[in-house]
Order: structure tokens, then C-alpha cells, then sequence
């Protein structure tokens, strides 16, 4: 029988193991093998009994009751650390051998994906409906004031207007990101073929931030190599990170402090060792706290949500970033030091043979 199961477990994707009548793990497939390997088990499933292998109440329940001529058992089972684990368990009886001895067909599910995406869901519409009720609710009492005691009152409608309009741009800006999250999320999979130079997209980007830089009391230095930068991209979506990354970086650095952005190349990017470019803007801020650093390209996440709102930050702009850069096939650091500043810095690959490709316009 043992045998049998073997040549059936093998060709299954998921992990499979036969418990016998005493609780014994007699038989696992290479899946089951494979995952018990890893964390947070790190042990040989045939190794030990069921209750070891897998401490949780619920399974133990499952498999102590079918052992015992119950019906099939399902469960879902968590396990909150060292890693997040969310598995699904079904556990059916099966004869062992001659002797008519009941085992278990325990099949594992991990779905820790699955429900870590629905989370990111439900947390993304509540977030996003939360961020456009603050302003409808202010434009809805806006317009009732204008209807009712400030109709006779002229005087007012210009302060009135100018916050309305206000709360209207903010929602514009909370759709435009939305949309541009949604595009690059539903194209990550797909690396752009044009060819970008970095240096046309930063002098565009400058260009358009222009009126928002005169206003801002900072110094703007930029360092970049003569030679042109060119790589693998897409020009709009580079000039989208270009942007978030300046503009955050003149709205929240210090006053008569220096906003510094350069370009230059680098012969092997992390994690891929690919040659390619890094773009950076450093500014004199009041820097991040290490724990917040790892959070903040997650959607809506503000390390100060009210200094955020007024400088009118969506709490988008950097989890844009974080899908371009990752559809670019390139790498995102943050490096931050309270009191000191903050530097991010975005490396894209380059493409040696960019002349067949036209340039991204």
C-alpha cells in the first residue's frame, strides 16, 4: 500500500502525507518533503509523529477523529510566527496494509497567498473610501453652507470656493494615482522594450516642477554624467517615479536645505547583477525611523498622515514607485537617518543593445 501511495503522492502539488492508526507520519510525498524543510518547521516529516510535525489543536482533532472512523475532516489552521502561515487541511480515512488497520490521507493547502491578497483588498477599498469621505464630506457641507446662511453672505463664497476647490483637486489626485497604480500593477509582468535616457525624463520632470520648486525655500543640485543614460523603460511611468521622488523630497525637507539628484552608472545592480544606472534624490529632512522604512511603499501608508494630507500626499506615491521599479526589473533603496535626511535611490537595468529598440517618447 505504501508503495501505491508513493507512486500517487509524487505527482501532486501540494503536500500529502499518510498518518497511521498510532499517529505516525508512514509515508509524504516530495511536496510535503520539500515544505516541511523550510521554515517555520525545518524537519523530516517521516520523522516523529503528526502530533510534532504539525502543533496545532484543529489538525490534531481532524486526524485524531478520522483515525477514529469519522468522516473527512477539514480545517483552517494558522500559524502566526516566525513565518505567517494560513494552510487548509482535509484529512480522510484509508486501510493500511492487510491487517484493516484505519490510517489518515492528510492533504495540505497552503493559501497564505490567497489570503494575504483578499486582506490587501478589503484593506485597499476601506482605505480608498475612507481617503475620498474626508473631502466629499467636506464639499457636501461646503455646498449646504453656500445653500443656506452664506447665500446672502457674498463675502465669504471666495474662501468658501477656494476650499472647495481644494478638496476637489485632492480627489482628482487620489484618482489619477489610483489609475496609474492600476496600470502599472496590471502590466508588472510585462519589462518595457523602449529605451529612456534619464537625463531627457529628469530635465521634463524639472520642467514640470517647475512653478513647485520656485515656491519651495530649497536648494536643487543635480549630478550627472555627459555621456547619455539610456535603459530599458517606459518614459512615462520613469518620469512618474522621477516626480514622486523630487516632489516629496523638496515638500518635506527642511527649509534652506539642498535636494540632491543624481544619475549615475552602476556596474552591478542588487540582486540581479545586471549593469545599469541609479537615479537618487537625497534631501535634508527630518528623516524616518528604521521600523516605518519597510512600510512605506505600501499603499496609504504616511509616517505623518496630517503633515501628508497638507502637503497634499495621496499616501500612493511611493507604492508607484515600488510597481514601476519592480516592472523595470529594477531595485528601490531607502536609506534614512533621523535628523539627517533620506535618500532614495531607483536602479534600471541598462539595455546593451538598445539601438534596435525606438526611443520611448
Amino acid at each position: 500500500m505504501l508503495r501505491e501511495f508513493e507512486i500517487f503522492a509524487e505527482a501532486l502539488p501540494d503536500p500529502l502525507l499518510l498518518v497511521s492508526s498510532d499517529r505516525k507520519v508512514v509515508g509524504s510525498n516530495a511536496a510535503a518533503r520539500h515544505f516541511f524543510a523550510g521554515e517555520p518547521f525545518r524537519k523530516d516529516p517521516l520523522r516523529g509523529d503528526f502530533v510534532t510535525l504539525l502543533r496545532d489543536p484543529e489538525a490534531i482533532a481532524c486526524v485524531r477523529d478520522v483515525l477514529a472512523g469519522g468522516d473527512r475532516k477539514s480545517a483552517r489552521i494558522m500559524l502566526p510566527v516566525p513565518i505567517r502561515l494560513t494552510l487548509e487541511l482535509h484529512a480522510a480515512g484509508l486501510p493500511i496494509g492487510d491487517s484493516g488497520a484505519t490510517g489518515a490521507l492528510v492533504l495540505l493547502r497552503n493559501i497564505s497567498d490567497i489570503v494575504e491578497s483578499d486582506k490587501v483588498r478589503n484593506d485597499f477599498v476601506a482605505n480608498v473610501s475612507h481617503e475620498l469621505r474626508s473631502p466629499l464630506t467636506v464639499l457636501s457641507g461646503l455646498i449646504e453652507t453656500l445653500q443656506t446662511q452664506a447665500r446672502r453672505d457674498s463675502q465669504n463664497w471666495p474662501r468658501l470656493l477656494s476650499i472647495m476647490g481644494s478638496e476637489a483637486s485632492r480627489m482628482v489626485r487620489l484618482v489619477d494615482d489610483l489609475l496609474a497604480l492600476s496600470r502599472v500593477t496590471a502590466r508588472e509582468h510585462q519589462q518595457p522594450t523602449g529605451t529612456v535616457c534619464l537625463q531627457e525624463v529628469l530635465r521634463d520632470t524639472l520642467t514640470a516642477l517647475g512653478d513647485m520648486i520656485a515656491k519651495e525655500n530649497r536648494t536643487l543640485r543635480i549630478v550627472q554624467p555627459d555621456e547619455d543614460c539610456l535603459v530599458a523603460g517606459d518614459r512615462d511611468e520613469l518620469r512618474q517615479v522621477f516626480r514622486n521622488l523630487i516632489e516629496n523630497a523638496f515638500k518635506y525637507g527642511r527649509a534652506d536645505s539642498e535636494v540632491l539628484v543624481t544619475i549615475e552608472k552602476v556596474e552591478r545592480i542588487s540582486g540581479s547583477g545586471d549593469s545599469g544606472y541609479a537615479f537618487a534624490v537625497a534631501d535634508q529632512g527630518e528623516g524616518i525611523a528604521a521600523e516605518d522604512i519597510p512600510r512605506l511603499t505600501e499603499r496609504f501608508y504616511r509616517v505623518d498622515k496630517s503633515r501628508s494630507r497638507e502637503k497634499g500626499g495621496t499616501g500612493l506615491g511611493l507604492a508607484i514607485v515600488k510597481h514601476v521599479v519592480k516592472r523595470h526589473r529594477g531595485r528601490l533603496t531607502i536609506l534614512s537617518e533621523i535628523g539627517k535626511g533620506s535618500c532614495f535611490a531607483v536602479q534600471i537595468p541598462v539595455r546593451q543593445d538598445h539601438g534596435d529598440y525606438p526611443v520611448s517618447g
